[in-house]
């Protein structure tokens, strides 16, 4: 949860990311990906080669020096697919529900 809680601060850290979504952004240039292949990160299924091809491409992202600018740009811009900043799509849904709930109990105090 801390994760979310960085990645939605840097948000405003990284104002490129909620305007930029189809175009390259500077953090991307020192990505730990940037010449792997994108299907690597954007497996087929949850099964099988699936499971293999994720623990690839998290184990590359938990190397990257810009995991938390990644994992930014994938909650600012809504990325429903892939792998982003060392998250899934599922992993994903629950930091931003998390967020939500924090936010909602932060407002009702």
């Amino acid at each position: 949860m801390t994760s979310l809680f960085i990645s939605l601060s840097l948000a405003r850290a990284v104002p490129e990311a909620a305007g930029a979504r189809r175009e390259r952004v500077p953090w991307q240039e020192s990505a730990a990906c940037r010449h792997a292949d994108t299907g690597l990160f954007f497996p087929v299924g949850s099964g099988g080669q699936a499971v293999t091809e994720i623990q690839q491409a998290k184990a590359l992202c938990a190397s990257c020096p810009v995991q938390p600018s990644c994992l930014t740009y994938a909650l600012v811009t809504g990325q429903e697919f892939g792998i982003w900043g060392g998250y899934d799509e599922n992993e994903r849904r629950l930091l931003r529900t998390r967020w939500r709930q924090s936010r909602t109990a932060a407002s009702a105090d």
